[in-house]
């Protein structure tokens, strides 16, 4: 099922710039499998920003890659459509897949220190890049290296071409990526954690950087990131990600006027607010879910204080509420998420039996202090 909502939907998928359907992420460690990304289904159209959020470990990174398909195989199992400007990216041969990758389709990855050749400076960096792809000469290449890093906010960026990685600041690095992503003007491109690490300006200074980029080029932005403020200020919409499922999703702002999952008014009572000094966080009790485990009910039940019987039975659909989409069974009312607890009684019903896989997987991770309580044993 869509994360888009009916109208945004029908506009979305006529001018998509990437489309997911349906897709699921495996890992096989040995005999066991960690299933990372359950049923995934959105698009995003050109111009667009979505933000993916969640917290570590829900597979927002995992469909990020997946997009690239820079999984490694040995190891993954991947099912599902992936659309990027028309064409399906999976079995796809390497060759084809490498002209795509940079043109068609780039990410700007989290850590710029790791991502960036040590040993090498920028400018060749971003030079090859080019070279790969167009057909230019070195100087040109060397000339549109430059072009890049003045777009990017880099002062003096003749100079900057011949310098390596470590002798820039984090923020410069983030930039220079951005940069490299950008350089072919892709029609998608997917910042995994651009701000990660970097103080309150810079951060500020790189989120615009990407928004300005966008509005130019008409790129479809996908926003990975664990943090709702990055979210607020940059995207048009959001999906919510909870131990690789979709369990959300709604234009940015009616997201956090009115969030509906249990989890997302969780993650946004956790936060602080300027202006509501006096006001108490409500933190998210337990752990999240064991991903050894296929998801055989709600994933969040352990943890909600909102579960109903339902939420033990299956794993709730993504169904249409007004112009929200959400994942669950028992839907958070608006008072209820202004104060982060039920307001209605007859809530946080058991796992139905404990001689059931539901209740072992389950009790691994309630907030009782069974957390350490071996899975399935």
């Amino acid at each position: 099922m869509s994360i888009d909502t009916a109208t945004a939907q029908r506009g979305t998928r006529r001018n998509a710039a990437v489309e997911i359907e349906d897709l699921r992420v495996q890992f096989r460690a040995g005999k066991e499998t960690v299933y990372a990304v359950n049923g995934v289904t959105l698009s995003v159209a050109q111009g667009e920003t979505l933000g993916i959020v969640g917290e570590s470990g829900c597979g927002k990174s995992t469909a990020g890659f997946a997009m690239m398909r820079l999984l490694p195989e040995k190891i993954t199992l991947i099912s599902g459509r992936i659309i990027v400007a028309g064409n399906e990216i999976q079995g796809l041969p390497e060759a084809k897949l490498a002209g795509m990758r940079g043109r068609d389709i780039a990410m700007i990855y989290q850590d710029p220190m790791t991502s960036l050749n040590p040993v090498l400076r920028i400018g060749e960096q971003i030079v090859e890049t080019l070279l790969a792809h167009k057909k230019m000469t070195r100087a040109a290449a060397r000339s549109r290296a430059s072009e890049l890093l003045e777009l990017v906010g880099i002062p003096d960026p003749e100079m900057r071409l011949d310098s390596y990685p470590h002798e820039i600041s984090g923020g410069m690095r983030q930039r220079v990526m951005i940069a490299m992503a950008v350089a072919l003007e892709p029609k998608v491109l997917i910042a995994d954690e651009p701000t990660t690490a970097l103080d309150v300006t810079t951060q500020a200074q790189i989120l615009q950087v990407l928004k300005t980029l966008s509005g130019k080029t008409g790129t479809a932005l996908v926003m990975i990131t664990h943090d709702l403020g990055v979210v607020a200020g940059t995207t048009s919409r959001v999906a919510v990600m909870y131990a690789g499922h979709v369990i959300e999703h709604a234009m940015t702002e009616t997201l956090f006027a009115e969030p509906r999952h249990p989890y997302t008014v969780g993650l946004m009572r956790a936060v602080p607010r300027i202006g509501s000094e006096d006001e108490e966080l409500v933190p998210i009790s337990g752990s999240p879910p064991d991903q050894r485990e296929m998801p055989v009910f709600c994933p969040f039940a352990p943890r909600c204080r909102w579960r109903v019987a339902s939420c033990w039975n299956e794993v709730p659909p993504l169904v249409a509420h007004g112009e929200h989409e959400v994942a669950c069974f028992n839907p958070v009312l608006s008072k209820e998420a202004e104060v982060g607890v039920p307001l209605r009684d007859g809530f946080g019903v058991p796992p139905p039996s404990r001689d059931t896989k539901a209740f072992r997987s389950a009790i691994a991770f309630e907030p009782s202090g069974l957390q350490n309580t071996i899975v399935g044993g």
